[in-house]
Order: structure tokens, then C-alpha cells, then sequence
């Protein structure tokens, strides 16, 4: 019988290795295999302890969990959170609060529910890669590059199944590389920096599913192929950083569904300055490519008409005959007679702005309307600026100057911040009255007007960071106001008005004179914020 076996056996002594029986009788060891064979055998040096086993971590089932983990992993690892929820450039101040939508957040996408890709490269990230990332289960991708980490990426299932590179491949589209399917179509490619060079085929039009389409940090080249206008249900779209060239097609102002968009990095004529992550924003940059030929030949038949038109004062034209005539416009030709035979632009200069601005913002998605355009001017001059600096050289196209955003002809927004914008905000202000968003934070307005209470569609008004001393009881006027920023002013009072303000939801009020206890800052919060108004109104300060 062997000697693995007697030491299994009856319990008799194990020989020694020369065959001698040992003089001293030695315990019995325990009737596990391994544990025998070390009491058996003598080593050269002792053996090292063993490595204590990584602790068990419970993999996220819930796109809450995966929340939650993003933002410790980001924390541990030196990130900012600022960064990290993507709102230095909006005003954003530590202790408000991050945005709900987790797929808003710096470098995270969102499939099917749960996190399935994380882009934190270059972010200055510092320490050693936290054990906790692995709880992401259904991550498929992920980039730590170009930070100060150390450690290992925890192994995961998915991570070390869709970074292995396999020896034959697979007839399964969903194991191939950068491809997400979802209920048999294809709805994610992600093939970004993989050095792919060439043009982008006309042919990834066909993959009408595709919602994710990924392929920045490449060597493509060539013009962006027409036929993804045809992907209606595409939410993200980056190419940004490649060698792609002419224009943006005209036919991606289809993506009506479009929620990410970065184009940057290219040699694109069109090409936004910036990405846009939210499909507000898209969809504004989609508006400006839908900005065809004939509407710039509308625009510039009404400046030249303006300019050479010479009909008799007692000359009169019918709307039916304008709209007649409209049909033989076609050249650049019959534009600069100076004496063109079609009436309509004659028309149009003959008769008030309100024709012209509906027949231009019917035809123009970013046209802006006489009015708002003549109080933009008024307001920016009035507060120190000079007016070429506002238009940055777009002449009286409105959507293109600075912070403005038009909507159906109307201006809808504008930020204005940290701009050096000093006085009084003047009472032209109140003829924006299609404004909803109204950022003039961080400058040196010593003053509101009364006529702010026109501004009844005002959604946002960020007024903090400036010298504002009080505010005008018209402000109580705008009903649809749901956040009203504060902070960082020598208010001593607030008008007893704001208890109007029934949609209130955020109000800041630190650092500021008041001569009575407000609270510091409420953010949304709408029970807190009316009993706070409520309790205002009561003392009845002003």
C-alpha cells in the first residue's frame, strides 16, 4: 500500500522518507488530501502564507446600482464632480443637485437600461483602480487611459468576454467586437479609437435599429455619408476626431430623435464648434443645416430689393399678385435688376415686419423675428457691449450670435454670462417675451426693469454674481418660473410678489444683506420653497 494511502488508513504513524519508523509518534493529519502531502514532505524554505482572496463584490442588477457605483469608483479615483456631471459651463456650484439622467454623466452609456460602456480617459484620475467597478455587470467597455492609475481592471464576465480576442471568429453577431444587439437588430456599434481608416460606407444606412453609433478617434476621411439621415432611430451619433471633410448632410436634420451629437475634430465646413448632449441642443444644430440655398437666396432678395427697388409711392401690390410672382424668383440674375420684374420682395419691404416674419420663420427654422432682434441689440448695447461683438460677425442672423438661441422666430434663450455686462438691464428686455431661459450670471447689473414681468413663458433666471440691490415686485409675474438663482448679490429684501411664483421649485439666496433669516439655498424642492414664500409673504416687508 502506498504511503499516501497508509496516512489515510488506520491511523498509524507516517514512515519517515529513509523507511525508518520515527522514534517520536506524530499526530494523525487531518483526512484531506492536500493537508497530508504537506505534513508528509519537508520544503526548503516555509511556505508563504497565502494570499488573502479578494473580497466577493454583488454584481448591480439595476441601473440605480450602477448609479451609485459610477459615482463612488469617481470619487476613489480623485475625479471631480462637476466633471463628472458635466456642468462647468452651466453655472453649476458645489452642493447642487447632479442630474437624474445618469447618461448625461461624463463618458457613461446607457443600453437596455443598465450601463454598458465608460469613457474616463484623460480626466486626471489619480489612485488605484477601485474592486468595485467589477459590480458594473453590464459593462462591455471600458477606458481608463491616460490617467495616473494603477492596479488591475477587476475581472469581470463581460469585460474579459468582450476583450478577448478569439482565434476564429463567430458566426454570433453579438460576440463580434463593438456590436450591441438588442431582440435579433443591431442598435450599438461602438468602434472607436481603432485606428479605422478609409471612408464611412454608404451602406450603414441600412441599419435602421442602430440607436448608438460610435466612431470617433479614427482615421476615417471622405464626407459623412447622406444615408444616416435614414437612421430615424439613432440618440447618439459621435464622429468626432477623424479626417472627414465637405459638409454635414442636409439629411441628418432628420435625427429628430438625436440626443448626443459630436462632429468635432474633422475638417467639416458646417461642423458645430462644440457636442451637443442633449436633444434640445441637436436638435438646434440640425435646424442650421436645414438652412437651404433658397432660403438664403429669400434673404438676399429682400436686402437687395431694399437696396435698388425704386416704385412709385402710389404703386400698389396685392398679396395673390406677390405670391404669384414668387414662382419666377429662381436666379441670382433677376435678384440684382434694379428694377426686378417679380413684386414679391417689394412686397415684403413695403408692408410691416409681421408678414416678413412669418413668411421667413415658416420657411427658415432659425429665422428670428424684427422685433426680438431690435431688443437683443438694445439690452446688450445697454449694458456696455459693443454690438459687433454680439453678432460675431453673422450680420443680423440672430441664432448665430452670441448665447442667443431662436426657436419658430422667436428668441428662447440667453446666457450671457461672465460676460462683463455692467448698469442697468434696460426695459427692452421685456419685449423678449418668448424668452425661457435668461442666464445673466456672474457680471456687474445694478439693476432689474419692471418690464422682466412680461417674461411670463420664463422658465430659468440666473441673476446671481452681480450688484442687484433689489428686485422689482413684477417678478412675481413669472408664473411658469421654476428656478430663480440669487446668490452672490446685496439684496436686503425680497418683494413679498414671489409668493405669485407657484411653480417655484429651486431658489438660492446666500451671500447676500438680508436683514431678516432667509434660508441659504433650497434646491428642488417645491414644498420647501412655497412655505418659504408663503412664510415671505406673511411678514410682508415690503
Amino acid at each position: 500500500m502506498s504511503t499516501f494511502a497508509n496516512s489515510q488508513g488506520s491511523g498509524a504513524p507516517a514512515p519517515s522518507p529513509t523507511g525508518a519508523a520515527s522514534d517520536q509518534e506524530k499526530p494523525v493529519p487531518p483526512p484531506v488530501p492536500w493537508v497530508a502531502l504537506t505534513s508528509m514532505f519537508k520544503t526548503t524554505s516555509p511556505l508563504k502564507p497565502a494570499e488573502p482572496s479578494p473580497p466577493l463584490i454583488a454584481v448591480n442588477t439595476t441601473l440605480e446600482q450602477d448609479k451609485e457605483t459610477l459615482l463612488r469608483c469617481w470619487l476613489t479615483m480623485g475625479g471631480k464632480m462637476d466633471v463628472l456631471w458635466r456642468q462647468h459651463d452651466d453655472g453649476w456650484e458645489m452642493g447642487d443637485e447632479p442630474p437624474d439622467d445618469v447618461s448625461e454623466w461624463l463618458g457613461v452609456t446607457v443600453l437596455g437600461g443598465r450601463v454598458t460602456a465608460l469613457r474616463w480617459a484623460e480626466q486626471g484620475l489619480t489612485g488605484t483602480i477601485p474592486a468595485e467597478i467589477g459590480a458594473l455587470s453590464a459593462l462591455t467597455f471600458l477606458n481608463l487611459s491616460s490617467n495616473k492609475l494603477s492596479g488591475a481592471i477587476p475581472p469581470t464576465k463581460e469585460l474579459s468576454e468582450e476583450c478577448l480576442v478569439r482565434d476564429e471568429p463567430s458566426d454570433e453577431v453579438s460576440e463580434w467586437w463593438g456590436v450591441v444587439v438588442e431582440e435579433g437588430r443591431v442598435t450599438g456599434l461602438e468602434w472607436l479609437e481603432e485606428g479605422l481608416p478609409g471612408t464611412i460606407p454608404a451602406e450603414i444606412g441600412a441599419l435602421s435599429a442602430l440607436t448608438h453609433l460610435n466612431l470617433n478617434n479614427n482615421k476615417l476621411n471622405g464626407a459623412i455619408p447622406s444615408t444616416i439621415g435614414a437612421l430615424s432611430s439613432l440618440t447618439h451619433l459621435d464622429l468626432s476626431n477623424n479626417y472627414l471633410s465637405d459638409v454635414v448632410p442636409y439629411s441628418l436634420s432628420n435625427l429628430l430623435n438625436l440626443q448626443y451629437l459630436d462632429l468635432r475634430g474633422n475638417n467639416l465646413s458646417n461642423g458645430p464648434n462644440s457636442n451637443h448632449n442633449t436633444k434640445q441642443g441637436c436638435q438646434y444644430y440640425l435646424n442650421f443645416i436645414k438652412r437651404i440655398p433658397t432660403i438664403r437666396l429669400l434673404n438676399y432678395g429682400i436686402t437687395i430689393t431694399k437696396k435698388r427697388q425704386e416704385l412709385p409711392s402710389t404703386t400698389t401690390t396685392t398679396i395673390t399678385d406677390a405670391f404669384r410672382a414668387i414662382t419666377t424668383v429662381t436666379t441670382y440674375g433677376a435678384l440684382t435688376d434694379p428694377k426686378p420684374k417679380a413684386p414679391f420682395f417689394a412686397f415684403l419691404t413695403d408692408h410691416e415686419h409681421g408678414l416678413t416674419d412669418l413668411i421667413m420663420s415658416f420657411l427658415d427654422p432659425c429665422y428670428c423675428c424684427n422685433k426680438d432682434r431690435i431688443a437683443l441689440l438694445k439690452c446688450w448695447k445697454s449694458l456696455g457691449r459693443a454690438e459687433d461683438e454680439l453678432r460675431q460677425g453673422y450680420g443680423n442672423d440672430v441664432a448665430r450670435w452670441k448665447g442667443v438661441m431662436v426657436e419658430d422666430g422667436r428668441v428662447v434663450r440667453v446666457i450671457w454670462s461672465s460676460m462683463g455686462l455692467k448698469d442697468n438691464l434696460p426695459s427692452e428686455i421685456g419685449e423678449l417675451d418668448g424668452l425661457r431661459i435668461l442666464f445673466l450670471f456672474n457680471n456687474e447689473i445694478s439693476s432689474i426693469p419692471s418690464e422682466i414681468g412680461k417674461l411670463t413663458s420664463l422658465t430659468e433666471l440666473e441673476l446671481w454674481g452681480n450688484h442687484l440691490a433689489n428686485l422689482p415686485r413684477e417678478v412675481g409675474n413669472l408664473h411658469s418660473l421654476t428656478n430663480l438663482y440669487l446668490h452672490y448679490n446685496r439684496l436686503s429684501v425680497l418683494p413679498s410678489s414671489l409668493a405669485n411664483l407657484t411653480n417655484l421649485s429651486t431658489i438660492t439666496l446666500r451671500n447676500n444683506n438680508f436683514t431678516i433669516d432667509v434660508p441659504l439655498n433650497i434646491y428642488k424642492d417645491k414644498v420647501k420653497v412655497q412655505i418659504f414664500l408663503a412664510w415671505l409673504k406673511s411678514t410682508d416687508q415690503n
